[in-house]
């Protein structure tokens, strides 16, 4: 998003009031196409020595942003897409792998791109962090094992499917859906909570709170014509998905906690809970 500005005041000493000043400029500076626009104003004065009249010629080229957006922005959105998966895979996959394969691939996109030191540049850093640190939650949980989301999501399905009432069915869909956000506690890891509920969130407003700054300085990004929403189709993408966030967040609230309900949950009894009872019912028919 970068806007370069220059003033020329060219000063001579005239009998007419009208000069006239004309330009034309394209080019390529440091491989960006730049967008060019002028402006010329045209004053006159009288000094001892005659009529001075003195042109001003504003000059401003605005980067063209597009090529950047689409290339490195888009790329690096979705490796750090990729790493967040990880929240939603099985914990038997290989969520490390997973994840330094995005950090190598964003290594080398930022080292290859040459922006340091730029909007971009510290768009990239801050994504490689997230990602770090996605790194970090999947190698604490190598240790889990998916026994206790296999069965919860065995008793979902069972608690859903024997639902006979219309308003059942919704309060268990409404569940799902803030759990699918939000996972839930028992039946995710820590890991995983702390990813859907901390790191994707705050990632998403990184992305929509970064097309609006710095806002001062040598990088103010305000004097761009197209920062804002209008940098980039990701602004809505991330805006729509802080959306879904904040209903999952509400249907939390007022349902009273994702996933199956108390009353669900104790209608589906444990699988060792299913064999102690048949092995006591057989031996009551022995006796």
């Amino acid at each position: 998003f970068a806007t370069h500005r220059c003033s020329i005041n060219i000063a001579m000493l005239v009998d007419q009031k009208i000069a006239n000043l004309t330009g034309e400029y394209s080019g390529m500076i440091q491989g960006n196409t730049f967008k060019r626009a002028d402006s010329l104003g045209v004053s006159n004065s009288a000094t001892d020595m005659g009529l001075e009249s003195e042109i001003h010629f504003n000059f401003e080229a605005t980067s063209d942003a597009g090529p950047m957006m689409s290339s490195l922005f888009f790329f690096q959105f979705a490796l750090n897409m990729i790493a967040f998966a990880q929240f939603w895979m099985p914990e038997s996959a290989d969520r490390t792998g997973i994840t330094m394969t995005t950090i190598l691939a964003a290594a080398v996109l930022q080292s290859e791109a040459g922006v340091g030191g730029t909007w971009m540049g510290r768009f990239l850093s801050a994504s490689l962090f997230f990602q770090l640190f996605c790194f970090i939650l999947s190698l604490t949980q190598l240790h889990h094992t998916d026994a206790a989301e296999s069965h919860a999501n065995l008793a979902r399905k069972r608690n859903f499917m024997a639902a006979r009432s219309l308003a059942h069915i919704i309060s268990a869909t409404l569940r799902g859906f803030a759990t699918l956000f939000l996972g839930k506690a028992g039946l995710h890891t820590y890991e995983d909570l702390i990813g859907r509920r901390v790191v994707v969130p705050i990632f998403l407003v990184l992305v929509l709170v970064s097309m609006y700054t710095p806002r001062a300085g040598s990088m103010d990004i305000t004097m761009h014509a197209d920062h804002g929403h209008q940098a980039s189709p990701f602004f809505w993408v991330s805006a729509s998905g802080l959306l879904l966030y904040l209903i999952a967040a509400g249907v939390h609230v007022v349902i009273g906690g994702s996933g199956p309900s108390s009353e669900s949950s104790e209608a589906t009894p444990a699988p060792d809970s299913d064999r102690i009872r048949t092995q006591a019912t057989k031996v009551a028919q022995t006796i």
